[in-house]
């Protein structure tokens, strides 16, 4: 369907199966998992217990504003594929995320409690002005629960802890290519203006891009790294 955002189904629907969903990295798309979805497909077995799903996003975004969008996605689509819950394989969803695909998927079973709005902010969020709209984005975006539907997540080359390049000639290069739409910059500048030193770091004078957060010393991404993770 599509609205269903940025995920994608590999094949029609197939109840009783359960999904893995790729979720690719940075500067990338869902076509780079073709090879290894072909490899899964001819696993032996692997096609009568799974389906394949990819996870497409808008890497030079924040990787928290991908998380909340995949967290949409899924709870979506679970709801309108399975709207009375008796597809198990539905609650069984394995999350393959490359590189900072792994920092989205990571966010589908953490559980954010107060520490990423903290690492930035200066405030609560109740005492900031914004309107009811501009508060359930923030919402969204920095505090959630683990998603029922996900119970394992496997990481390759997942930058946990960052990655020296941001914070070198790569980094500047791909900060460089990252354009951030000018209705969320404007957007933005609104909001810090009604709230001024609300925000500390990169946010206290733009939206950062999703280079920037992947800087080992980036605040949100040290409080990534420590959330509580599901342990069911």
């Amino acid at each position: 369907k599509d609205d269903l955002g940025g995920l994608r189904m590999m094949e029609p629907y197939q109840p009783g199966k359960i999904p893995i969903v790729v979720v690719h990295g940075l500067l990338s798309d869902k076509y780079t998992w073709v090879d290894l979805v072909n490899d899964l497909r001819s696993v032996e077995n692997l096609n009568d217990h799974y389906q394949i799903w990819a996870f497409q996003y808008a890497t030079g975004q924040p990787f928290i504003r991908s998380a909340a969008e995949m967290r949409r996605d899924l709870s979506k689509i679970v709801k309108y594929l399975d709207p009375h819950g008796t597809d198990a394989a539905l609650k069984q969803m394995v999350l393959i995320g490359h590189s900072m695909g792994g920092l989205v998927s990571k966010l589908q079973v953490s559980h954010s409690e107060l520490s990423i709005w903290d690492s930035v902010a200066t405030r609560r969020i109740e005492e900031i002005q914004t309107s009811p709209e501009i508060r359930d984005e923030i919402e969204k975006l920095f505090f959630f629960e683990p998603l029922p539907c996900v119970k394992r997540v496997v990481f390759i080359g997942s930058p946990h802890r960052g990655s020296a390049m941001a914070r070198g000639v790569i980094g500047r290069l791909g900060s460089a290519l990252v354009m951030t739409p000018n209705d969320k910059e404007s957007r933005f500048k609104t909001f810090v203006r009604a709230n001024p030193d609300v925000f500390t770091g990169d946010l206290a004078t733009r939206l950062p891009s999703s280079i920037d957060l992947l800087r080992p010393d980036n605040p949100m991404l040290l409080a990534t790294y420590k959330l509580r993770v599901n342990a069911d």
